[in-house]
């Protein structure tokens, strides 16, 4: 009778945990970087996004650095935060015609697409500032304007792209986390 109330307390309690966790569902990223984990201001666009975008990432099955494993991550928790997005997975080698459709042609590559109009994103953008590649596309063929904001250059002033205590890199950073486009300006 004792071991009948235990395995049923603790089958009991097991069945609570599980009806809990069903409700809460929480992802955590528990990567040094970060790199699985969007910045509030993309989490709040999308959850404000009213038009539908179609996703394609082309990428082969033999990616030897994995970025487009990476990509899909990442693509993955931007659909997790709204239903305008949809992803299909092309592989180029198998679908030539559509990669050429979308101007493809260095893999893994991801094009944003709605209502014809188009974004790609070069696997150079996806390693350097994925986030920010991938919001900003959104946002452009969502016809959403992005603010700009100008680093002048030509008389000794700071590089953006340096992390010498005295270069913008940080700062540059920041306005990208923001939805800003960063850009030099030669006066």
């Amino acid at each position: 009778a004792g071991t009948t109330v235990m395995v049923s307390i603790v089958i009991g309690i097991t069945l609570v945990a599980n009806a809990i966790s069903i409700g809460n569902y929480q992802r955590f990223d528990l990567t040094g970087l970060a790199q699985f984990t969007l910045t509030s201001q993309t989490k709040d666009f999308l959850s404000q996004m009213e038009q539908p975008v179609q996703v394609f990432l082309f990428s082969t099955p033999a990616d030897p650095y994995a970025i487009g494993t990476f990509a899909d991550s990442l693509l993955t928790e931007y659909q997790n935060n709204t239903d305008q997005i949809s992803i299909e997975y092309v592989d180029p080698d198998e679908y030539p015609e559509q990669a050429r459709q979308y101007g493809v042609i260095e893999y893994p590559s991801v094009v944003f697409d709605n209502n014809n109009r188009q974004k790609l994103v070069s696997p150079l953008e996806i390693l350097d500032e994925a986030e920010y590649a991938f919001t900003s596309a959104i946002l452009e063929v969502t016809g959403i304007v992005q603010k700009k904001v100008y680093f002048l250059t030509g008389h000794d002033e700071a590089n953006i792209n340096s992390t010498a205590s005295n270069g913008y890199s940080r700062a540059r950073l920041g306005l990208l986390d923001n939805l800003y486009k960063v850009a030099t300006l030669d006066l």
